[in-house]
C-alpha cells in the first residue's frame, strides 16, 4: 500500500500534537516519597503512601508531616492550571496549605490553603498568588466543603485573570497582573517554611502550561 506526502504529513502533524501535549502537561501521583516525578524531594516528618479506593495517595498527619519536591513545573509559564486531588480530615489546624509553589530566593509563590470552621467539620478554600507584577488573596467564606470527602481544586490563569474551581465549579474570577515563575520548588501538605501543616490526603497535583476549560479539569 502506498502512503502519500499528506498521509506523512497528517501522521507526522498528529504526532507533534500529541509530543505538545505531553510537553505542556505534568502530572504527580504519589507511588513513593523520595522521588516524585523523577524529582529529588525533602521529607519533614512522616508522611506515609498508602492505598486508597482511588489508588496510591500519601497520607500527612497535620502535626508535622510534609513533602518539598525540587521543581516548580509551571517555571516561565505565561498561562497556567495547577490542579490537586485531596481529601482533607476533620480535626487538623484551622488554617492548613496544602500545596505551595516557591520561586527561589524570592517572595514570588502559589498558595493553595484551606481554613477550617469552628466545628472542623467543614473547609472553605483559599487562594494567594504573588509575583514582581502583582498580588492576590481569594477566598469564599460563604463556600463550604465537608471534610472526609475527597475533592478537586484547580487553579487556572488565562493570561488576564485568575480562575478558581471546585470540584469542577468556578468559585471566583478576579483580573491578576502575572509575571512567569522562575525555577523553584513545590511543597504538599505544609508551607515551604515548613508552618501551617494539612491534615488528610493528596492523591494526585497535575500542572498545565495552558489555562484549561472547565471540562478539561481533573475529577475527585
Amino acid at each position: 500500500m502506498k502512503r502519500t506526502a499528506f498521509g506523512f504529513l497528517s501522521v507526522f502533524l498528529f504526532a507533534s500534537a500529541c509530543m505538545a501535549g505531553a510537553a505542556n502537561n505534568v502530572t504527580w501521583d504519589f507511588n513513593d516519597i523520595t522521588t516524585v516525578g523523577g524529582n529529588k524531594t525533602t521529607v519533614v516528618g512522616q508522611p506515609k503512601v498508602v492505598d486508597t479506593e482511588k489508588g496510591k495517595a500519601i497520607k500527612f498527619d497535620g502535626v508535622d508531616d510534609g513533602l518539598i519536591v525540587e521543581a516548580l513545573p509551571i517555571a516561565g509559564a505565561e498561562k497556567f492550571t495547577v490542579e490537586i486531588l485531596f481529601l482533607p480530615d476533620a480535626n487538623g489546624l484551622q488554617t492548613q496549605r496544602f500545596l505551595n509553589l516557591q520561586e527561589n530566593n524570592s517572595k514570588s509563590r502559589l498558595l493553595l490553603m484551606m481554613d477550617a470552621s469552628p466545628s472542623d467539620k467543614i473547609w472553605y478554600l483559599q487562594t494567594f498568588i504573588k509575583t514582581s507584577a502583582g498580588t492576590l488573596d481569594m477566598f469564599q467564606t460563604e463556600k463550604f466543603y465537608p471534610a472526609g470527602k475527597w475533592n478537586s481544586v484547580a487553579v487556572v490563569y488565562d493570561g488576564q485573570k485568575l480562575h478558581n474551581y471546585v470540584n469542577g465549579r468556578e468559585e471566583f474570577a478576579q483580573p491578576l497582573a502575572f509575571a512567569p515563575f522562575g525555577e523553584g520548588k513545590t511543597s504538599i501538605g505544609m508551607k515551604v517554611n515548613r508552618q501551617a501543616f494539612f491534615k488528610g490526603i493528596v492523591r494526585k497535583i497535575r500542572f498545565s502550561r495552558q489555562a484549561l476549560s472547565p471540562d478539561q479539569l481533573l475529577k475527585p
